[in-house]
């Protein structure tokens, strides 16, 4: 492995890729939100969690971005990923996996994902869900969602 890789200068240029990631997803700049995506990958070298304990939001991210572009199979797995992740996390709340788990299956429609991920959205109490969280992963279709 270089050994430039996981160096601690490269915490400040992940960090910068990641804000940079989720701003261009939110102005729908898919294939440039994949690329800075996969510079954090390259960053952390193939073996390791590519955001540490915020891997599965970097899954999501990723997968929202394939499923945004049409390319359902790299979506499906990415997202499958996640909600793997998901289930292993300890620093979300139980109300903020559920909420990350409905944001999988509400705004991915069109894909056929394992029936563990389903979710019930009454399961998820908005209150306990942080706005950060909110904003990067939006789900209008929850019955409470401020518009």
């Amino acid at each position: 492995m270089n050994i430039l890789k996981l160096s601690w200068w490269c915490t400040p240029l992940i960090g910068f890729y990641w804000v940079r990631a989720r701003d261009l997803s939110g102005q729908s700049k898919h294939k440039a939100c994949l690329k800075k995506l996969s510079r954090i990958r390259w960053m952390r070298g193939p073996d390791i969690s590519p955001m540490g304990q915020w891997t599965a939001e970097y899954h999501l991210l990723e997968g929202h971005s394939h499923y945004e572009l049409s390319q359902t199979d790299k979506a499906l797995d990415c997202l499958q990923l996640a909600a793997k992740v998901l289930q292993q996390e300890s620093q979300y709340s139980d109300w903020e996996k559920n909420y990350l788990r409905a944001y999988i299956v509400e705004c991915h429609p069109k894909l056929k994902l394992e029936s563990d991920i389903d979710i019930d959205m009454g399961q998820v109490d908005l209150d306990y869900v942080t706005n950060d969280m909110k904003n990067c992963f939006p789900v209008p279709t929850h019955p409470d969602w401020i518009h």
